[in-house]
C-alpha cells in the first residue's frame, strides 16, 4: 500500500512540474513579443528623424538604428528560450519590413524629402510588421 501512495505522490510530483516549466517556457517565450515592440519602435523614430534635411537627419537615424539594432541583438542572444516557429517569424517579418522600409525610403526621399507628414506616416508603416508579430506572439503565448 505504502508503494502505491509513494507512486502517486511522485506522478503528482511530475505533474506539477511539467505545468510548471510549460508556464515557465511560455514566459521566457515572450521575449520575443517585447523584441518585435521594440523593433517596430526604433524603426518608426529612425524613419521620422528622415524628416530632418540632410545631413543631421540621416545621421541620427543612423546612429540611432545601429544604437537600436545592437542593443535588440545583444538581447536576444541572451535569451535562452525561442518561440515555437521563431525563425519563419523572424525572417517573414524582416522581409516584409524590408520591402515596406525599402518602399518608403525610395518614394520619400525620392519625392517627399522633407515633408514630416509623409514621414511620420512612412514610419508607422514600418512598425506594422514588428507590431504584427509581437501581437502573434503574444496571442500564441498564452
Amino acid at each position: 500500500m505504502r508503494q502505491d501512495s509513494t507512486g502517486e505522490r511522485q506522478a503528482r510530483e511530475a505533474l506539477d512540474r511539467k505545468d510548471d516549466i510549460g508556464t515557465r517556457v511560455r514566459e521566457c517565450a515572450t521575449w520575443y513579443a517585447r523584441y518585435a515592440v521594440l523593433f517596430g519602435a526604433a524603426s518608426v523614430v529612425a524613419v521620422l528623424c528622415l524628416a530632418v534635411p540632410p545631413p543631421v537627419g540621416p545621421t541620427i537615424s543612423t546612429m540611432l538604428w545601429i544604437l537600436g539594432i545592437s542593443g535588440l541583438s545583444v538581447f536576444a542572444a541572451r535569451q535562452e528560450v525561442t518561440p515555437r516557429n521563431f525563425r519563419r517569424r523572424h525572417l517573414t517579418m524582416l522581409g516584409t519590413w524590408l520591402a515596406v522600409y525599402t518602399g518608403v525610403l525610395v518614394v520619400g526621399l525620392g519625392y517627399f524629402p522633407e515633408n514630416i507628414a509623409w514621414w511620420f506616416t512612412g514610419g508607422l508603416l514600418t512598425g506594422l510588421p514588428a507590431f504584427a508579430t509581437a501581437r502573434k506572439v503574444r496571442r500564441d503565448a498564452l
